[in-house]
């Protein structure tokens, strides 16, 4: 099966719960709506209370809160709606892979080794309990919040949002490529992972062939061995995850400090307001973290 094909039968999957899943998009999408209400609030409060006094400061102090429950209540109803369509697919997925396994045939079931049949159960289940969170939150929920807070980028001021989006094609890149590697180097160290167990549970199942045949040292190194290699997968994995996100980090800030040093520019010539900077700088520092956990969606669930 190709990881296309895989993703689709996941995806079919999470539709035999169609209310949570309607609610938990729903979820997401208010919850992108009332992050990105709060730096408008900021932009209005900067040009009205907090300059001259003018305006109504109870108002935008009530509005706020009302954005901060809203985040609060979509994020809380989104996680737990997510994980309870996660869950749900996962106890699915393992009562049929039990249900296939006792439907077969004596000679074939016995021929199936015991450590790998528990570890396709239970292993390679739970390698997909992010799959929903990863997947549907973050193709909407980031999305969302990305793209929303682009456009308000270019409604407060279309040429310096322009020239931020410079530094876009640079981070894509960026993410792309990295963002490969991890996804390789992940697999890699699941799939060590999936080894170590099988190999454990053979030597559980055969403790006393081991002890019979003086192996238990080989039988150790051997164990050793594997754990050593799922190991240094895991390092790399890690070490390519800490490249990406400091490589975001320094890329995002000379951008923002490009920005910003225009944006003061701009203020001088009166094509955008001090609060609207402000705003800008929030904006566009909610499209980083998002864009950067997209490029973590792996492409494989093998």
């Amino acid at each position: 099966m190709t990881s296309t094909h895989l993703l689709a039968r996941l995806v079919r999957e999470c539709l035999h719960y169609p209310i949570r899943l309607t609610l938990a998009m729903i979820s997401l999408i208010g919850l992108g709506g009332a992050q990105l209400a709060l730096p408008w609030l900021v932009k209005h409060w900067v040009e009205g209370p907090l300059v001259d006094g003018g305006g109504d400061i109870g108002v935008l102090l009530s509005t706020a809160l009302a954005a901060a429950g809203m985040v609060a209540l979509f994020l809380f109803a989104s996680r737990l709606l997510l994980a309870s369509v996660n869950q749900r697919m996962l106890e699915r997925l393992r009562s049929g892979a039990v249900r296939r396994l006792i439907r077969m045939e004596p000679g074939r079931s016995r021929s199936l080794a015991t450590g790998d049949v528990m570890s396709r159960v239970f292993q390679d289940a739970g390698m997909l309990s992010g799959f929903v969170e990863l997947v549907l939150k973050r193709l909407l929920g980031d999305g969302i919040l990305a793209i929303g807070a682009l456009v308000m980028m270019f409604v407060l001021d279309p040429l310096l949002a322009l020239v931020a989006c410079l530094m876009a094609p640079v981070i894509g890149l960026v993410l792309a490529a990295i963002g490969t590697v991890i996804r390789r180097w992940g697999g890699v160290a699941q799939r060590e992972m999936g080894t170590l167990s099988v190999t454990l549970q053979e030597q559980l199942q055969g403790f006393t062939t081991i002890k019979g045949y003086l192996t238990e040292r080989s039988e150790a190194d051997r164990f050793s061995s594997q754990n050593a290699s799922y190991r240094h997968k895991v390092v790399v994995a890690e070490g390519w995850s800490a490249l990406l996100v400091s490589s975001v980090f320094l890329l995002a800030a000379i951008g923002f400090i490009a920005a910003v040093a225009f944006g003061t520019h701009r203020i001088d010539t009166g094509a955008i307001s001090a609060g609207g900077l402000l705003a800008f700088c929030l904006y566009a520092g909610q499209t980083v973290e998002p864009l950067r956990r997209l490029a973590e969606i792996p492409v494989s669930y093998t």
